[in-house]
């Protein structure tokens, strides 16, 4: 988990927990991410999945 942080920036300052959001990854890299403010929030998914398909 903490490599996982420190390789793709997710993690919470202070804390062991790892960022709620939405990731992306093609191919073994991290293509997109949404990591909303507000934490305990829904993420839009229709504005990711369109993100990546554009």
């Amino acid at each position: 988990m903490n490599r996982f942080k420190a390789f793709f920036g997710v993690g919470v300052g202070g804390s062991p927990r790892i960022a709620h959001g939405l990731f992306a990854f093609l191919g073994g890299r991290l293509i997109r991410s949404l990591i909303p403010r507000q934490q305990y929030g829904i993420p839009n998914i229709k504005k990711f999945l369109d993100s990546i398909s554009s």
